[in-house]
């Protein structure tokens, strides 16, 4: 049963019901919302769909040891899942050392996993309704990156504020107080006070929970974001009790529990942190004062391992000193223990360099990456010595090194230049293209697509893997559906062993990779290497008419007439002002203004031109179609797709009547599709 589950219509009913559950948590009908949660904790769609989850992330057994193996464990947990008589076990503690400090994660057992993913489908569309705007961690669709871009915004400007309040919650997640969240988390009191206080196993003695939250639970960073939510409002209402908002004066910009405030004075400041001291108290929490503190931004502060400070009322962002003192120690640490051949060293320092490097793209950091390049030349220089004490060193840089055409040395596999090491101070940087702070991702679905196609690139580094995402088109190579943000992919080999060239590289949905080599008997599936770490690659800058690009491909119309309002609707903004005087705007083929219109209709000499990275012609030249009539003065455009000759084409019958081997269908699947995209048929 489990295995003729329709995965595509289960995602879709609890999709349905969670938009449901938005919309009445939005305008605050708590009956509708009590009604429709209890509705998707009882479904069967949610039920199945939680399995699977805790099937597919693979994580470690808790106190029980139990796994989920076998097709029929599987659909009875599903069908197991219930609130009556329910008791939560205790967790299973395990201690993690990172950078020197200890964390302690906590491990529920498969039942009580499966359980709180339940749960988080019917708390988190509600968590979605409430939140505040400029929270960023843990939310789909959301990440550092637009946490940096809307501090950037709040400090640009000439009104901008001088002053900014840092701030950093104390414990907060072993802090929390367990009354507060009963009284305020609209959920079953029940269940969660089962998730609060099931306790901890460690070294075979059971310990308490009094208080605070789970690492490792999945219902943690909702309840964690749930009882900070409310903090802009809260400031807002004590700053201007009058109603008169100043609100570039306590705006907040929270990431987890690290936060920031903009504020106009030192006075302001102070009393913004009378007022968190205040509102987190009643949360049991309290802030951690050797992390807070009101600095001038002439002076600068730290956030999110980004340094950010005003010079010449211009806002410069880098690296902070400590991120990057870290990183060189993280490099020298790695290198200098590395046990390995040249090139599994190669691979795996630039996973860590291009990893890091993606991260502080958005930042003034060529200065930082220039500084890490000759740290990490360094290094190199001192393990391969350590390799080979007794060599001369030009017999040493020969067999490593090989210098190029514009005289750097670059550490690389002799036989292989292509594999060498990452210069980080090669990288372009990026704009990041910020999310709307009102989307709601259960209710704003078109533009939760939208921001996929826009950030396509940002799930994947590196040129060749680029080539498989683009050439797969964002879909999953397995079940063909979109792999959106918050989902899971994989980078797998299409036939095992045929090596890792693009042609044989493929992304699928984790949970895809799990249908597809899940092995039975065996105690846990395939784990296929995963290649996309939390911080992924961004492009340059994002194509602004990708959209329109989009509008092109699906189109089954020809002739079609577009209205400019009808294209600046189509790509969200509003067209350069070139478009409404210049017909060389629109049918220029280069960013460069190469068509000789530009020489008869712009005036050069008078007025400097917009700076363009793309052209908007491209969006329908790349998809078949062209101009067919363009009327500047009604604002109006004809276009129509070019057929040049048109033929039958009958299938051999070699090809469809009989099987065929899996390269052939491999490559005719290929030569059609190559065919379909290039004609746009």
């Amino acid at each position: 049963m489990w295995r003729t589950i329709d995965w595509d219509k289960m995602e879709d009913q609890l999709l349905r019901t969670q938009q449901r559950l938005a919309r009445a948590a939005y305008s605050r009908d708590f009956e509708a919302v009590i009604a429709l949660q209890k509705q998707i904790v009882r479904s069967l769609p949610a039920k199945v769909l939680a399995v699977r989850h805790v099937v597919q992330i693979n994580s470690e057994a808790g106190v029980d040891g139990v796994r989920w193996k076998s097709d029929a464990e599987k659909m009875r947990a599903a069908l197991s899942l219930t609130s009556r008589g329910y008791h939560a076990k205790p967790y299973r503690r395990i201690i993690v050392t990172e950078r020197g400090k200890e964390r302690r994660i906590h491990i529920p057992v498969a039942y009580d996993k499966a359980m709180q993913v339940l749960y988080a489908y019917s708390l988190d569309p509600v968590a979605e309704s409430t939140a505040d705007r400029k929270s960023f961690a843990f939310r789909k669709g959301r990440s550092m990156f637009d946490a940096h871009a809307y501090i950037c915004a709040a400090f640009e400007g000439d009104n901008a504020p001088d002053w900014v309040v840092r701030a950093d919650v104390k414990a907060c997640y072993d802090s929390i107080s367990h009354k507060w969240l009963l009284e305020h988390i609209p959920m079953d009191a029940k269940v969660l006070r089962e998730f609060l206080r099931a306790g901890a196993v460690f070294a075979g003695e059971l310990f308490p929970s009094e208080q605070g939250i789970s690492m490792g639970a999945t219902l943690s960073p909702i309840l964690g974001n749930m009882t900070l939510d409310g903090l802009q409002r809260y400031l807002y209402e004590h700053l201007y009790p009058d109603g008169k908002i100043d609100y570039k004066n306590g705006n907040l910009i929270r990431y987890a529990d690290d936060l920031i405030v903009a504020v106009r004075s030192l006075a302001d400041g102070i009393a913004v942190l009378d007022l968190l001291n205040n509102f987190l108290a009643e949360r049991g929490l309290k802030l951690n004062m050797d992390k807070t503190g009101v600095f001038h931004l002439a002076v600068g502060f730290d956030f999110l391992s980004r340094h950010y400070e005003r010079k010449d009322e211009v806002l410069m962002v880098r690296p902070s000193q400590k991120a990057v003192n870290d990183f060189e120690q993280r490099l020298s640490e790695f290198i200098l223990n590395f046990h390995g051949s040249q090139k599994t060293l190669i691979q795996r320092l630039n996973r860590r360099l291009s990893g890091w490097g993606n991260y502080h793209r958005v930042t003034d950091a060529y200065d930082a990456f220039r500084r890490i390049d000759t740290v990490v030349q360094g290094l190199l220089v001192k393990k391969m010595r350590q390799l080979h004490p007794k060599r001369q060193w030009e017999h040493i840089r020969k067999r490593y090194w090989f210098r190029t055409s514009q005289g750097k040395h670059i550490f690389a596999v002799q036989n292989k230049k292509s594999i060498q090491v990452l210069r980080l101070s090669a990288l372009n940087l990026a704009e990041h293209k910020a999310i709307r702070t009102g989307f709601h991702p259960y209710l704003d679905q078109e533009y939760y697509l939208w921001l996929q196609h826009h950030r396509d690139d940002q799930k994947v580094s590196g040129s060749q893997r680029r080539a498989v995402w683009i050439h797969q088109s964002g879909k999953c190579y397995y079940c063909g559906l979109p792999m959106l943000l918050d989902q899971e992919i994989e980078l797998v080999e299409i036939k095992p062993g045929n090596g890792h060239k693009p042609q044989n590289m493929a992304y699928i949905h984790k949970r895809c990779n799990y249908d597809i080599v899940r092995d039975e008997s065996a105690d846990t599936g395939v784990d296929v290497i995963a290649l996309l770490d939390e911080v992924t690659e961004l492009p340059e800058v994002e194509d602004p008419y990708y959209p329109l690009r989009e509008f092109f491909r699906l189109c089954s119309r020809s002739p079609v007439t577009l209205t400019f309002s009808d294209i600046e609707e189509i790509i969200g903004d509003r067209l350069d002002w070139e478009a409404y005087f210049c017909e060389a705007w629109w049918f220029d083929e280069a960013a460069g203004m190469t068509s000789a219109l530009w020489e008869l209709e712009f005036p050069f000499h008078a007025i400097t031109p917009s700076d363009r990275e793309y052209c908007i012609s491209s969006a329908w030249l790349s998809q078949g179609y062209r101009i067919m009539r363009l009327r500047l003065a009604d604002r109006r455009i004809v276009f129509r797709r070019v057929v040049s000759g048109v033929s039958g084409l009958e299938i051999p019958k070699a090809l469809t009547e009989r099987k065929l081997p899996d390269k052939a269908v491999y490559e005719a699947k290929d030569f059609f599709d190559y065919l379909i995209k290039k004609y746009a048929l």
